[in-house]
């Protein structure tokens, strides 16, 4: 394990130098200072911490970040080959955790979070909505590729289960309600 930190240390301190020649002095009391830091770590067993993570491919673009949110929570996002997001780990405005996954192209394709599931289609329009009412009810409501709402499946302001139809427009075509 030291070993590849010694080696992942000299890449970037090689990368960070790439314009003049490193000097070898100055490398090797670099390293020395960093292998006494690593065997310093091993021998008592501590965590190594820091603010943020970030990970890089080998052209340059970033493929993973670990830190704080700007709410202060942490969280996790990692990013395709040409740097488009693809999945967001962490919390939301008021503090709750978050799931969203992100298409190819950077486009939000499903968050998990808050009491709700959504999906989205590959134009970044919401298709299903599975969670709470206003009234705290669960439902389902489906919406078309346009993001007009098609369906809903749920419970009333009254407690009752109830299915609604809708046609292209978003305007109520049929309803049902489970009362008796």
């Amino acid at each position: 394990m030291k070993h590849i930190l010694l080696l992942t240390a000299l890449f970037f301190i090689v990368g960070c130098n790439n314009e003049e020649a490193v000097n070898p002095i100055v490398l090797n009391l670099m390293l020395t200072e960093l292998e006494s830091r690593i065997e310093q770590l091993e021998s008592t067993n501590k965590v190594i911490s820091a603010s943020i993570i970030k990970l890089y491919n080998a052209d340059g673009k970033m493929v993973a970040y670990l830190g704080n949110s700007e709410g202060g929570g942490g969280i996790l996002q990692t990013f395709n080959a040409d740097g488009k997001k693809v999945a967001y780990l962490g919390n939301s405005e008021g503090g709750g955790g978050i799931l969203q996954t992100f298409n190819a192209d950077g486009k939000k394709v499903a968050h998990l979070g808050g009491g709700f599931l959504e999906s989205f289609n590959a134009d970044g329009k919401k298709n299903v909505y599975l969670g709470t009412n206003k009234q705290g009810n669960g439902m389902v409501k489906t919406f078309d590729n346009l993001g007009v709402v098609t369906g809903y499946f749920g419970t009333s302001n009254n407690d009752d289960g109830m299915i609604e139809l809708y046609d292209a427009y978003g305007d109520l075509g049929w309803s049902v309600s489970g009362r008796k």
